[in-house]
């Protein structure tokens, strides 16, 4: 993972995206969230519902 992006410790969705080698693109095609969004989400600015946590669990794998 990169470094300097957040905090290693604390930025699970980006490690979460790296671990399984996505693009921000490609996980927005296999979650239906935009490029923004997981931006946001990856620099900690964006609290998710569950019912979006749920989705880019279930789809990002």
């Amino acid at each position: 993972m990169k470094r300097g992006f957040g905090t290693s410790k604390h930025n699970k969705a980006y490690g979460f995206r790296v671990l399984a080698r996505l693009s921000q693109q490609e996980l927005t095609g296999k979650v239906g969230i935009s490029k923004q969004t997981i931006f946001v989400m990856e620099k900690r600015n964006y609290v998710s519902t569950l019912l979006l946590a749920d989705s880019v669990q279930k789809r990002g794998s």
